[in-house]
């Protein structure tokens, strides 16, 4: 498809119907145009990035006759409950932080129960290692900390994940929390 889209959908025709339980493998190559984050928290400001939806995804398919979608509301979840592996190939001034398990310095990998995020850039991120009851969670932040916001989130963080514990018996290994999610909640 060269030039720009006038679709969120793209159609692949294949050569033969894909069966249950069959599986294709496609490799693309494209580019994006990122938006500046003024407007949705997504896209890029200064030396920094939020990236949110810029795969191209399969679609699920519950019936024969798909119809058309429309993603009017940007936090819907499009792809829940899916395992992802994604490496990216960034200048080597950035970093990249993500709410998927990092598994070397610019891969992820891991089930999400919502869509990833990556966060990438120059400064790098601030975090805080909390444990509770000896398990550890890894509380990345999209954003700089002041070290009076360091200090009061190092004393709350290990209650709140005590109440998530003892209310829903486990702690995440891992939570990433943007700029954007800051603001919204």
């Amino acid at each position: 498809y060269p030039g720009k889209l006038s679709s969120e959908t793209l159609y692949f025709p294949l050569k033969n119907p894909l069966k249950p339980g069959e599986k294709v493998e496609l490799e693309l190559n494209y580019s994006i145009e990122l938006p500046n984050n003024t407007f949705t928290g997504y896209g890029y400001s200064d030396e920094k990035a939020l990236l949110k939806y810029f795969f191209i995804v399969p679609d699920g398919f519950e019936t024969e006759e798909q119809p058309p979608k429309s993603f009017l509301d940007i936090e819907e979840t499009q792809f829940g409950g899916k395992y992802w592996s994604v490496k990216l190939q960034l200048p080597e001034a950035f970093s990249a932080e993500s709410n998927l398990k990092k598994t070397g310095s610019h891969t992820f990998s891991g089930y999400l129960n919502n869509d990833p995020q990556f966060y990438l850039s120059t400064t790098g991120t601030d975090q805080i290692i909390a444990e509770v009851n000896s398990e550890k969670t890894n509380v990345i932040f999209g954003y700089t900390l002041t070290p009076e916001e360091k200090q009061n989130l190092e004393f709350y963080i290990p209650l709140q994940l005590q109440f998530i514990q003892k209310k829903c018996g486990i702690v995440p290994e891992k939570i990433f929390i943007s700029e954007k999610e800051r603001k919204k909640n």
